[in-house]
């Protein structure tokens, strides 16, 4: 199983913009390293959400994540996946999320209660990863 590490500052600020977005879904991108199976959160950069529903779901456009590659590449970083919240419901991957997601990336939501979870792609679903906070 992978684990993610969350630094306490960076989850503390994402259950804030959560609380602070509704009733709209918030999203980013998250900057780091892969260290084995271990991914390593060391930065987060907001994106706008730009999907025509964003209480219902998220979009980022893609420009700021050709945007954050190049700003992750010289920092001797990578994109390691995307945060985004669920402002009225449970952190469990919603069929558009798994619609859209990437292999390889991580994918933490925040829940209505401020709860994280994070997701990876495997094959046609998501599996679960462990989330450690530093």
């Amino acid at each position: 199983m992978t684990t993610v590490t969350l630094p306490l500052p960076l989850c503390g600020w994402l259950q804030q913009e959560s609380r602070l977005g509704a009733p709209n879904e918030v999203c980013g991108l998250m900057l780091g390293l892969h260290d084995g199976g271990v991914v390593r959160v060391q930065r987060l950069l907001a994106a706008e959400n730009i999907a025509e529903e964003p209480e219902a779901g998220y979009l980022i456009d893609p420009e700021f994540y050709l945007h954050a590659e190049r700003q992750a590449a010289g920092e001797g970083r990578s994109v390691v996946g995307v945060y985004h919240s669920h402002p009225t419901g449970r952190p469990i991957p919603s069929e558009t999320d798994l619609k859209l997601a990437w292999p390889d990336w991580s994918y933490v939501i925040v829940g209505a209660d401020g709860s994280l979870r994070s997701w990876r792609l495997a094959g046609k679903q998501f599996v679960e990863e462990a989330i450690s906070l530093e």
